[in-house]
């Protein structure tokens, strides 16, 4: 028998009819997708690999296995178990501050399919940048052929079905704040090119703030402990809001580095002067400038108040 690791347990509470026998792939919970269908699709697990469980809520026990070189020989050996413990209540589970990463060598959970809604701490890759990329911008970054490929290791099935979440930082130091992004997929290209030189992308959304707790490398791959980061809340006035505004349009009609910066600069000033929410409307002024990093890194950690007036300075210096 292989050897079932202490560390790398993961306790989730689930209500669930299903349990699939997982082969060698990392671990997808049934909430994670909208529909049973779509569960049995990205698998393709077939229906007899599936048994039955009565309707109720478990606490679910789920630990790697470490069966050594036994796999060189054996690629059908079990890769975790999971055990299904009846309760009544989901609310009689306590929620780990953190938890196993199941991967070989780690023993901390990854936050594959993370979002910031009701998320307090976890273990997601970690994607160096050489500017900060700011929360709710769309984004396409740049990747070298050895990171397109570790990313495509990691879950090969799933980058070409779901959102994965990434921390992408221009500071890769704890404690630093960094953005958690979702990955809407890879994108590789070699046809546009008169050398035929190969192309790799991130395609990405920005999400919320992270701090970064501690960094550590598995499988040449850098993953991050990270935690939710909240800025100071304070109010914003309706005219320090109207006066931004204002002062980018000027600053978007005027200024040549912006034509250049944002995709059709028109629209994206239209959907600036639309906004009324304050932090949407900061980082979506700040994307659009050409700021220096040490300025990028300063806005993420202000209150949305002192972002708004930090910002309606820099513009101001900008059109002035």
């Amino acid at each position: 028998l292989g050897e079932k690791n202490p560390l790398s347990c993961q306790i989730i509470p689930v209500f669930s009819t299903v349990l699939a026998l997982l082969g060698d792939l990392d671990v997808l919970t049934i909430p994670t997708f909208q529909k049973i269908e779509q569960l049995f699709a990205i698998m393709r697990i077939a229906a007899a690999q599936w048994i039955e469980l009565p309707n109720g809520n478990y606490r679910v026990i789920v630990s790697t296995f470490d069966w050594g070189d036994a796999t060189e020989t054996n690629s059908d050996l079990p890769a975790y178990t999971f055990e299904f413990q009846p309760v009544t209540s989901l609310d009689d589970i306590p929620y780990p501050t953190t938890a196993p990463v199941l991967l070989e060598g780690e023993g901390l959970t990854t936050n594959a399919y993370l979002t910031l809604d009701g998320f307090e701490r976890g273990v997601i890759p970690l994607l160096p940048c050489a500017e900060v990329v700011f929360p709710i911008i769309d984004i396409s970054l740049p990747l070298t052929q050895r990171q397109y490929q570790q990313y495509r290791r990691i879950a090969p099935e799933v980058w070409e079905q779901a959102d994965w979440a990434i921390a992408v930082s221009s500071n890769s130091t704890p404690q630093s704040i960094a953005t958690l992004i979702h990955v809407a997929g890879l994108t590789d290209d070699g046809g546009n090119s008169s050398d035929n030189r190969w192309t790799y992308r991130l395609n990405a959304a920005g999400e919320g703030l992270i701090k970064i707790l501690r960094i550590f490398d598995n499988d040449g791959i850098q993953w991050a402990e990270v935690e939710r980061y909240e800025p100071p809340t304070e109010a914003v006035s309706t005219e320090q809001i109207e006066q931004l505004k204002l002062l980018f349009a000027d600053y978007a009609e005027r200024n040549a580095q912006y034509q250049q910066r944002v995709a059709y600069p028109s629209f994206y000033a239209e959907q600036v002067a639309s906004l009324s929410n304050s932090r949407s409307l900061s980082w979506q002024v700040a994307n659009a400038m050409v700021l220096p990093l040490n300025v990028q890194q300063e806005l993420l950690v202000l209150s949305d108040r002192d972002r708004i007036q930090r910002l309606t300075d820099i513009v101001r210096s900008f059109i002035l």
